[in-house]
């Protein structure tokens, strides 16, 4: 029943003076269709995760690998709260989000993530009809969890 989709550095953008081609997630997500978790494509760039990927996935949780101070992209930032692209909650997670990056968006961005900081796993149930989120944070060397979210319903 669980549905999970990564896309790697795939980029959506279908804009400015890019080449049709150069938008792969709008016929990808065609063919995926609804998901319960996906990754952000190319970590959040302002080309990723465009109007049509989000509304296709619709996704419950997304998660973010982020790892330089403009990721996520302020554009997509406001694409991930849109309730006219999807209806429905939605819980984001960051492996991190930078202190400047949540101090140039403001509250509106930090209050649209569930979490901004930590190793993001996904644990899917026998039989896959529920699963849960686990952050972690690194002590010592070891992965220690740090809040566990859900259970979601697949």
């Amino acid at each position: 029943h669980f549905h999970y989709f990564t896309g790697g550095d795939n980029t959506g953008l279908n804009n400015y003076e890019t080449p049709v081609w150069f938008d792969v997630q709008t016929p990808m997500s065609k063919t995926i269709g609804k998901v319960d978790v996906t990754t952000f494509n190319h970590h959040g760039n302002r080309d990723a995760m465009n109007e049509s990927f989000l509304k296709k996935l619709s996704p419950r949780v997304l998660v973010q690998q982020s790892w330089c101070s403009d990721h996520p992209g302020q554009e997509l930032a406001h694409r991930l709260g849109s309730r006219k692209l999807f209806a429905g909650p939605r819980d984001i997670f960051a492996t991190y989000i930078h202190p400047e990056t949540k101090i140039s968006y403001g509250s509106w961005f930090v209050n649209a993530y569930t979490s901004t900081e930590g190793h993001v796993m996904i644990r899917v149930f026998p039989g896959g009809s529920e699963y849960i989120v686990i952050v972690l944070q690194t002590i010592g060397g070891i992965l220690i969890p740090k809040k566990v979210y859900g259970p979601y319903r697949s």
